[in-house]
């Protein structure tokens, strides 16, 4: 289970596959930091990864936030509901 603290309203595609997805983003709680992730992975909040409901793990994501047009390249390691209203879910360092 994922803990939100906020909502970012991003927009993002990825690297290889030019895939471009816009709505809203959260990010991880600072008490997920080194549990495991989907992918087996342990989560660090100070990596530059990412949960998402559908791109395969080791997927680099770039990711932009749209109020202040800053720029991070992400890569997936966490999975989401499918049903979430958000398109991915971020580190705390992203």
């Amino acid at each position: 289970m994922h803990y939100i603290y906020s909502l970012l309203i991003i927009a993002f595609f990825t690297i290889s596959d030019n895939v471009y997805q816009r709505g809203k983003a959260s990010y991880y709680a600072q008490s997920m930091n080194g549990r495991r992730t989907s992918s087996g992975e342990r989560y660090s909040s100070d990596s530059l990864t990412a949960a998402h409901a559908r791109l395969p793990f080791g997927t680099r994501v770039e990711v932009r936030n749209l109020k202040n047009d800053s720029v991070m390249v992400l890569r997936i390691i966490d999975r989401m509901a499918l049903s979430s209203s958000r398109i991915i879910d971020v580190s705390w360092a992203a």
